[in-house]
């Protein structure tokens, strides 16, 4: 198709790409498409959903993600460090806490806030 053959002409036609993709696309599964791409040595990759992600066992096996219950939302999936390093335990993530769980222990140590300071942003609403 002439609208395809160059960067340019595929910019310019867009629109109608992108409509032609995903009609061609909405028919079958996209693991069949992938394999398909891959046979015709087009490098490609799936796009996953957040739940496809999140139930990765590859991700889970290599440590990627963890499963974390929190106190307040439950059992989720938490990202670790990509990095390892020989003879050392990966680092696991905690979860956090509410938002502004630390703000006065933080404006405490890095800005030496007293008491009396902490409790005036507290009751101006800035913490």
């Amino acid at each position: 198709d002439p609208r395809c053959r160059t960067v340019k002409e595929r910019c310019a036609n867009m629109d109608w790409m992108d409509a032609t993709v995903a009609e061609r696309t909405s028919q079958e599964p996209k693991q069949v498409i992938f394999d398909k791409l891959l046979a015709n040595r087009v490098p490609c990759g799936p796009v996953r959903t957040l739940p496809e992600v999140i139930e990765d066992p590859q991700l889970h096996a290599r440590g990627a993600l963890q499963w974390t219950d929190h106190p307040e939302y439950g059992r989720l999936p938490l990202p670790t460090t990509p990095l390892r390093f020989a003879g050392e335990e990966p680092r696991l993530g905690t979860p956090t806490g509410p938002i502004g769980a630390e703000s006065r222990a933080v404006l405490r140590e890095k800005l030496g806030l007293d008491d009396a300071a902490l409790d005036a942003l507290a009751a101006a609403g800035t913490i």
